[in-house]
């Protein structure tokens, strides 16, 4: 059993959010890459980390990881603003 430090976990809304919530989505991501939906779970890895659990680096580099894989602006939007706040570029895939 690993027990969860005060840091890792953050109160949002609907209760908190541990580092296990993002954990299924890292797994699709990195078992999936060429998958359709995988840009999109790279924005909720990023999302979560970012905003939730108070780890930028792996936001960062689900970010980067995104390239231009984004094909719905709302999405994308999204992605943008992350990058925007974490200091970081989408990258064009490539």
């Amino acid at each position: 059993m690993r027990w969860i430090k005060p840091r890792d976990v953050s109160v949002h809304e609907h209760g908190p959010v541990t580092p296990h919530a993002v954990n299924p989505d890292i797994r699709f991501a990195e078992a999936y890459p060429a998958d359709g939906e995988t840009p999109r779970v790279r924005v909720m890895q990023a999302l979560i980390c970012a905003r939730y659990l108070g780890r930028p680096d792996e936001a960062r580099a689900a970010l980067v990881r995104i390239g231009g894989g984004l094909s719905d602006p709302e999405q994308r939007g999204l992605a943008e603003d992350l990058a925007r706040e974490l200091g970081v570029s989408l990258l064009p895939e490539g």
